[in-house]
């Protein structure tokens, strides 16, 4: 069977930066699967420029018939939750979901929105979370550390509720970290099911 599965990094991260993509591209391939890391130009960006970038990078690969497979981490969660409304993968694994949806801004701290910057937060305002939640034909894994926060927790809680086909696993110990043994060691548990 034709397989492959797309890795969306977290926020300013890359294939270069953090090794941990790699690893996770390996797990995927141990099963059989082609990958591809996908290769987000952060810089001067909105979300809605990443899902734009994702969604290229995705028209480029030669999918013809394959079963389709999303991993994305944080900001990777949101791009890949968000494109595959119309990209329809067989499975998206969502690490750390982003709680930065609309339904979720009026609950971040102040120093979130100034990290994210006025630009990005305008651009957030538009994507909402139960708009497309409805609209997700998927199975879905939801993962989280059980070390990273009230805000990222009541998110992948919240997402849990709301997707119809969809589990959460909390991971002991982990912070919001994909990089970290703990999680490193729930992705390869989850990806050697598939």
């Amino acid at each position: 069977m034709n397989k492959i599965a797309f890795i969306i990094p977290g926020y300013v991260e890359s294939k270069k930066s953090n090794p941990a993509y790699a690893k996770i591209a390996g797990y995927f391939r141990e099963k059989g699967m082609r990958t591809v890391i996908v290769n987000i130009d952060w810089r001067y960006k909105v979300m809605s420029d990443y899902v734009k970038q994702f969604k290229e990078t995705y028209a480029k690969c030669d999918i013809n018939g394959a079963e389709v497979y999303f991993l994305g981490f944080s900001y990777g969660a949101m791009i890949a939750f968000i494109s595959s409304t119309e990209l329809k993968p067989k499975i998206q694994i969502l690490c750390s979901l982003s709680p930065y949806f609309k339904e979720d801004l009026p609950h971040i701290p102040t120093w979130w929105k100034k990290y994210v910057g006025k630009k990005r937060m305008a651009d957030l305002q538009k994507i909402s979370f139960n708009d497309s939640a409805g609209k997700i034909s998927s199975k879905v894994i939801l993962l989280a550390g059980n070390k990273e926060g009230v805000e990222v927790e009541k998110r992948v809680r919240d997402a849990e509720s709301k997707i119809k086909n969809s589990k959460l696993i909390m991971i002991p110990k982990a912070k919001h970290k994909i990089g970290q043994r703990e999680y490193l060691a729930e992705i390869k548990k989850v990806i050697s099911k598939l």
